[in-house]
């Protein structure tokens, strides 16, 4: 059996993805830095598109190409631009306050 048609390998990638997925929201949950924290949602909807394309990948669900396409040019670079254009326009400089007390 070719390892890419394997549901347990896309079962483990889409486990890898949803790791990293919250590694990053504990991260934007301790960075001080507004730019930063809207560069990390890019990240997390970029995982979250290639999780939506693994599952439709493995599982022969079309419709979910769809899904990933759109959380793809939507969420992961569209809205991320738009939001660093509207931080750079209205200048915002200042940190913004942490959830967590970190050093």
């Amino acid at each position: 059996m070719d390892i890419l048609q394997n549901p347990e390998f896309g079962n483990r990638i889409v486990t890898l993805m949803a790791t990293l997925v919250l590694v990053l929201q504990i991260l934007m949950a301790a960075q001080r830095w507004l730019v930063t924290n809207i560069r990390i949602f890019g990240a997390q909807s970029f995982l979250l598109a290639a999780i939506a394309g693994t599952i439709a990948a493995f599982n022969g669900a079309p419709h979910l190409y769809a899904a990933a396409v759109l959380t793809l040019l939507v969420k992961a670079i569209l809205v991320p631009v738009l939001l660093e254009r509207l931080v750079e326009r209205i200048e915002i400089r200042q940190e913004i306050e942490p959830f967590l007390n970190v050093p």
